[in-house]
């Protein structure tokens, strides 16, 4: 975060070939409110609107070229020599993600080594190293990248015993279509065929993927949450009078297949396996909880949806996605 009083400095060589400082406070990027700034916060006592959070750097590749000394960096780390207040600081930097927006424009986040060490399980719960080796790459650090989505604690805060993962609600839809088969070879996917005609199938359509529940009025509203590799939509429905007076059973099957009392267990949020990123990583609902708590991890929420209007915009994508000759009233401007 920018902070005029407190300048940085980087290490160059001027024609001489002597060392010399570069200012660089031009490079210092402004970033909300996350995760990961709320410990770095926390660490300083600092509660200031605008301060500077040397904790991560945002390095970007210019070109193809510069690629081999990215690997170096995620390889070895790299080791900052800077100013601040006229006093020289050595830090070393190591990778710690890149989400899905950094890899598809070339950028990667690196970590301040002395931080991750210190927050290592506030950051990976109980998801390490180890877990990289079982998983899709690209998952993970998407998944641990989850850390640095803007967000902040509700007014609120969510308890975690009052919450419950169960399995997404599927339906089948039988139907003609392009079929394309996925093959894999040596770790990678590729397209096995290129289908040319129509033939009747099954698909499995995730009716709540990434979209949980919680009783209303336990949020102002449906909102995006973030934390502890817990993310996805979050809407109010009162499933507690839906189990009563609808379903006459208010016991349930979490993902790992253990029963539980909504109503004895005081159940107040429900997620879905889908928005519990790491699931298929994890023994139990009481294993991912203690790590939680644990290590004093909070829900935050991401954004809340926009208030009720009577009127409102949307693009005209949407008619385009409509059948030929579909029947819809006349839309009076």
């Amino acid at each position: 975060m920018n902070n005029t009083n407190r300048h940085i400095y980087l290490y160059g060589k001027d024609k001489d070939g002597k060392l010399k400082p570069y200012n660089t406070e031009q490079y210092q990027t402004l970033i909300f409110e996350n995760d990961v700034i709320r410990l770095s916060l926390n660490d300083r006592g600092e509660q200031a609107d605008k301060q500077l959070i040397d904790d991560l750097i945002y390095l970007s590749v210019s070109y193809e070229g510069h690629y081999p000394i990215l690997k170096q960096i995620i390889d070895n780390g790299l080791t900052l020599h800077r100013l601040v207040d006229d006093k020289e600081l050595s830090e070393k930097y190591i990778f710690y993600t890149a989400s899905t927006g950094q890899v598809r424009n070339q950028k990667v986040t690196l970590i301040k080594q002395s931080f991750l060490e210190k927050h290592r399980h506030e950051l990976y719960l109980i998801y390490g190293a180890d877990t990289i080796k079982t998983m899709n790459v690209g998952k993970y650090l998407a998944y641990t990248a989850l850390s640095l989505s803007s967000s902040v604690l509700p007014d609120k805060l969510i308890d975690i015993d009052r919450c419950l993962v169960v399995p997404d609600l599927e339906t089948t839809v039988t139907d003609m279509v392009k079929y394309v088969d996925i093959g894999e070879k040596d770790g990678q996917c590729y397209v096995k065929d290129i289908p040319t005609d129509y033939q009747l199938k099954d698909i499995e359509i995730t009716q709540t993927d990434g979209a949980g529940m919680f009783l209303p009025g336990e949020l102002p509203s449906s909102c995006q949450i973030r934390g502890g590799f817990i993310k996805g939509a979050m809407f109010p429905f009162d499933f507690l009078k839906f189990a009563k007076e609808v379903a006459h059973n208010t016991v349930i099957t979490d993902v790992w297949g253990n029963q539980h009392d909504i109503v004895k267990e005081d159940i107040r949020f429900i997620f879905t396996k889908s928005q519990c990123k790491m699931a298929k990583k994890t023994k139990s609902w009481n294993e991912y909880k203690e790590a939680f708590k644990r290590n004093h991890i909070q829900l935050s929420v991401n954004s809340y949806c926009n208030p009720a209007s009577d009127t409102t915009q949307f693009a005209y994508q949407y008619l385009q996605t409509l059948p030929y000759n579909s029947n819809i009233k006349p839309i009076h401007l």
